[in-house]
This record gives C-alpha cells, structure tokens and sequence, in this order.
C-alpha cells in the first residue's frame, strides 16, 4: 500500500489540509485551526506567502512520521 503526503497530512488532521490552501489568509486559518498539533511537532510558523505550506507540511510530516514513531521504529 502506498500514501502520497497528502493523503497522510489529511490523515493525521483531517479535512483541513494545508496543501489545499489557496490563498495566505486561508492557509493562516488552516494552520490555527490545527495550531495545538502544529505547534507539538514544532511547525507552527506565521506565514507570509504560500510557499510557507510545503515547508510546513515537510517539517510536520517528518515529526509525525520520524520522531512521534522513533520507539516503534527502534524496536
């Protein structure tokens, strides 16, 4: 089975996905509507234009995938 990013960002917070942001304000409100798990991942940033959108989900999918699973992973 395969997951592009994407589908694993809509996993992991639902429907408001980052990618689908088209403009800075909407994408400002994606991110404070998920502030509490962007912030635990530490990607919680202001954003001043929409390329911001795939660092973040960069930074959020390599905590989610990487460090929130590193003791599974380990064993």
């Amino acid at each position: 089975m395969s997951i592009t990013p994407a589908e694993l960002w809509a996993e992991a917070l639902g429907s408001h996905v980052i990618q689908d942001a088209n403009s800075v304000d909407s994408l400002r409100n994606i991110i404070m509507q998920n502030s509490t798990v962007l912030q635990t991942a530490g990607c919680f940033h202001y954003v001043q234009d929409l390329e911001a959108k795939d660092r973040i989900v960069k930074e959020y999918l390599l905590w989610y995938i990487i460090y929130r699973n590193h003791f599974a992973i380990q064993r």
